[in-house]
């Protein structure tokens, strides 16, 4: 499978740790689920994510630091979170290195 629409399904850290055992997942849109710490540090070993959405996922800057292990991420979503500057960082700096490796 490489994407998977699950939005609003109340998943959770163990349903994420799941979905992380589908290396060749490109696609995964979990907005409106109750996906935290541990469940990021699951979704952050699916090396060849491209799209991912978790919106309203009440993520903080913890839960954030997570999302630097994605390499090849191209779109990424976190409306209706919790994140500062801290956790917005890291997301912001992976994105404008993919943008600056692709011109």
């Amino acid at each position: 499978m490489k994407r998977c629409i699950l939005e609003n399904n109340q998943l959770t850290n163990k349903d994420a740790s799941y979905l992380a055992q589908m290396p060749e997942m490109t696609t995964l849109m979990l907005a409106k689920n109750q996906i935290g710490d541990a469940g990021m540090a699951h979704l952050s070993h699916v090396q060849g994510m491209l799209h991912l959405s978790l919106n309203f996922n009440h993520l903080g800057d913890t839960e954030a630091r997570h999302l630097s292990y994605l390499k090849e991420i191209l779109h990424l979503s976190l409306n209706g979170n919790q994140l500062g500057d801290e956790g917005a960082s890291p997301c912001y700096d992976r994105l404008e290195s993919r943008i600056q490796s692709n011109r």
